[in-house]
């Protein structure tokens, strides 16, 4: 006879396979006390494993992010987040610093935490193609690019090294022979640093070279280097984007037309003393890069004129954004030949004629209103804008600029910024505009209040929700219905909920009235007096907060104040 004693079959719930265990039987109380103590243990181990689990799947979700960063986001990012990670006692408010100072003690487990990462940059060469925005950054990256294509980067601005070093000169020598460089984005006032750089990337020769260049920018606050030569000997079949913000030493117009034909985004603010082209040689640069996007002209880069004698129209209906600066001779001579898609996400006309020819509003009017009519994106929600300063007309579509407004579709602004005061011409070109508008689908109107908007024009505008007015003269009946015409005791806004009133004269008890009328039938909305030296007395303020949601200002009296108190302004 065996000796062993029966057995009894349990399957232990924190398993998920359909596996059992056997465990003696016992007799008795005390074997019924062994199997609550030997429950009680297993549901003790079942939620250990249960947190257990809990703890790997985080484990999992860390490692899985750490790949995703090392696979997918730019180098350059993770090395500028490794350095601010490591090297917290540098100031990078404003721009990252010239290089990396090196690690600090006690920051090196940071390398446990971008081991994986290190791992995959090690084997990856082509992540290390951008070496730094400064020279020092080229002279200790430059060798471990392998034969990865180079976005060279500088921005320059403070001190730096004059030359470049024999071997990092070289080694740009090598990288544009062998068409190893992507990028070209200089931003520097070190003109004879930059002219180092632009010779070294040269082609040595006669002809003109293909090159695989994607991307230049060349930037100075003041002469840009001397580049004629580097244009002239290039080919950029590939190239797709071309930035020259500075002063011109010689002219390049007659390379860039035969240089690019992909270019999607062209922007040429050049300052004088630099030499405008030529109206013919303007139409070839832009006709030969037909899929532009984005266009940027400033004046010394519009043709003068002189040569027109004929009309030739360019279609550029891939364009999304239009800015163009400078004397309106010189802006409309060439917005007249650019045949322009129906719809733009940005239309900016800056002009910097001290005085406006008469013309002005025939011409700007028309234009402005054709594209309004045609751009089916203005029957949304518009902000008007009409300042004094300068001369400006921007029609501007871009949704991430205007995504600050309380409204779920995005919307679409006008601008209209004017010399100030503004003269007889400026004051009708801009109320012209203002007639080719939308008018039930204006929500934000900013002007100045010297520009004279009348009670018929607000009449309007009832949609308006924002009224942004400067230098207002709050008399008797300001934003008030005529009392004794068709419109009599009605609201010129009764959409309005935010109310902003900037260099405000006049007297307190005008904006009492006014606030008390904008607020009957409990219409709720902000207001905010700013500009000037405001002295508010604590009545008058204790008054404002009665009628409105919430008064914004900041110069509010601590006393009852004198008798020139009763007056905005000082």
């Amino acid at each position: 006879m065996s000796s062993s004693r029966p057995t009894q079959k349990y399957r232990l719930p924190f398993f998920e396979s359909e596996e059992e265990f056997s465990a003696p039987i016992t007799d008795g109380r005390g074997a019924s006390m062994g199997r609550e103590t030997n429950f009680e243990l297993i549901k003790a181990l079942d939620e250990q494993i249960e947190g257990g689990k809990g703890d790997v799947i985080k484990l999992k979700r860390t490692r899985n992010s750490l790949l995703n960063i090392s696979v997918r986001v730019p180098p350059e990012v993770l090395g500028q987040i490794f350095v601010l990670a490591v090297d917290l006692t540098r100031d990078y408010s404003i721009h990252p610093g010239p290089h990396f100072s090196g690690l600090e003690k006690g920051s090196y487990n940071f390398l446990l935490v971008c081991h994986h990462w290190f791992e995959v940059a090690s084997g990856t060469p082509e992540l290390w193609s951008f070496w730094g925005n400064a020279v020092e950054d080229w002279e200790k990256w430059c060798h471990h690019t392998g034969g990865a294509p180079v976005d060279l980067v500088l921005y320059g601005r403070g001190s730096g090294p004059e030359i470049l070093s024999v071997t990092l000169r070289d080694t740009l020598v090598d990288r544009a022979t062998q068409d190893q460089i992507r990028k070209v984005h200089l931003d520097s006032n070190n003109l004879t640093l930059l002219n180092a750089i632009i010779s070294s990337l040269t082609p040595d020769g006669e002809g003109a070279q293909e090159k695989s260049i994607e991307s230049i920018i060349f930037r100075a606050m003041g002469t840009l280097p001397e580049f004629s030569t580097f244009f002239s000997r290039l080919r950029l079949p590939r190239l797709q984007r071309l930035h020259i913000i500075g002063i011109l030493q010689t002219p390049l117009w007659n390379h860039l037309s035969p240089l690019t034909t992909r270019l999607t985004a062209l922007s040429l603010q050049l300052t004088r003393p630099s030499l405008p082209p030529t109206t013919t040689q303007m139409i070839s640069i832009l006709g030969s890069n037909p899929d532009l996007q984005e266009l940027t002209l400033s004046d010394a880069a519009l043709p003068d004129g002189t040569d027109e004698s004929h009309v030739t129209q360019i279609p550029l209906l891939q364009l999304k954004m239009i800015a163009l600066s400078g004397k309106f001779r010189r802006v409309f001579g060439v917005l007249r030949r650019l045949e322009l898609p129906a719809a733009l996400d940005s239309t900016k006309i800056s002009l910097d004629d001290s005085t406006v020819e008469p013309g002005v509003t025939q011409i700007l009017g028309s234009f402005m209103r054709d594209r309004l009519q045609r751009d089916i994106r203005f029957h949304d929600k518009l902000n008007v804008t009409s300042l004094c300063g300068y001369v400006n007309v921007c029609v501007d579509n871009r949704f991430d600029q205007l995504s600050w407004l309380e409204r779920m579709s995005p919307p679409t602004s006008v601008t209209m910024s004017l010399i100030g005061p503004p003269d007889s011409v400026v004051k009708r070109l801009t109320l012209d505009l203002m007639g080719f508008l939308l008018h039930e689908y204006v929500f934000y109107l900013e002007t100045d209040y010297a520009l004279g908007i009348v009670e018929e024009q607000f009449s309007v505008m009832p949609n308006i929700e924002t009224l942004w007015l400067r230098n207002a003269n709050l008399g008797p009946g300001f934003l008030q219905s005529n009392p004794h015409g068709p419109r009599a005791n009605t609201k010129l806004l009764p959409s309005l909920r935010s109310l902003h009133l900037e260099n405000a004269t006049g007297g307190w008890r005008s904006l009492i009235t006014y606030l008390e009328h904008q607020t009957s039938n409990n219409q709720a909305i902000l207001f905010e007096l700013l500009g000037n030296c405001h002295r508010v007395p604590p009545k008058v303020a204790q008054e404002i907060r009665g009628l409105v949601r919430k008064f914004v200002h900041e110069r509010i009296l601590n006393s009852e104040g004198s008798d020139e108190d009763e007056y905005i302004g000082c």
